[in-house]
């Protein structure tokens, strides 16, 4: 069964310590737990204001406007925190739960399952922990032929076979991290937050294809002027008003 998980709050003592982003937060947590899910809002806004992009926050933020029944906000603000962080399962399962009280109900396509394993393993992590894992598989490695050189002539041949695996899961490490960087740089994703939008076939009053409701997602394949060509996970794509829509970005 999946667990309802809209109640609970991150505590300010994790997330920030005693600083005025941690008064906010806590204050935004106290006017959560009493219904006022406005003044909630505002607090946390004012946590990212302050330059604190944690994905407890964003997750916070997709609580209140779920409670509002303001789904499309809350998705935008899961699907950032997921950004940020993840493998959090918390994260995750309102994230489903929400997905799954959308109007529409879009199927993927789904790749084959080769591809599907892989790009789980490579989104399992978020940037930030995967750079820090590249630092320390190089720091590692390097160790490994530095000790190579330095190593009796008997023990030269282990240490080599360590260096040489251990230089081929950097290789993976780098092709992965490079990908990851490239699209979290490129590709766009954007959430529909109005009630209902019509996708058309071009820009500027072209033809209606078919009409998505709120909370559908869209990965962002190009732009003019007001209008934005997006494609949704079932495949199908056309033109939606840029000002329909809420990307899928952290605003610095």
């Amino acid at each position: 069964m999946m667990r309802l998980l809209f109640l609970l709050l991150f505590s300010t003592a994790l997330l920030f310590g005693e600083d005025l982003a941690a008064d906010f937060f806590n204050q935004g947590n106290r006017f959560y737990e009493k219904g006022r899910y406005d003044s909630a809002l505002v607090c946390y806004d004012k946590v990212l204001s302050l330059g604190r992009h944690d994905s407890r926050v964003y997750y916070n933020k997709g609580n209140a406007h779920f409670r509002k029944k303001e789904l499309g906000l809350a998705i935008l603000n899961y699907e950032i925190a997921r950004k940020l962080n993840p493998s959090d399962p918390d994260i995750l399962d309102n994230l489903r739960f929400s997905y799954a009280a959308r109007k529409d109900k879009i199927i993927p396509v789904r790749p084959v399952f080769v591809y599907r394993v892989v790009l789980f393993l490579h989104d399992f992590v978020s940037l930030r922990a995967q750079e820090t894992f590249f630092l320390s598989l190089l720091f590692l490695t390097c160790g490994l032929f530095i000790l190579f050189l330095f190593a009796r002539p008997e023990r030269r041949s282990r240490s080599l076979f360590f260096a040489v695996l251990f230089s081929g899961l950097l290789a993976l490490c780098a092709v992965s991290l490079f990908v990851k960087i490239q699209r979290d740089r490129h590709e766009k994703r954007a959430v529909l937050l109005s009630p209902r939008a019509d996708v058309r076939n071009e820009p500027d009053g072209g033809q209606i294809l078919f009409s998505v409701h709120e909370g559908a997602v869209f990965k962002v394949e190009r732009r003019i002027g007001t209008w934005v060509l997006g494609s949704l996970e079932n495949g199908l794509s056309g033109w939606v008003p840029e000002d329909k829509l809420g990307m899928i970005e952290i605003s610095e």
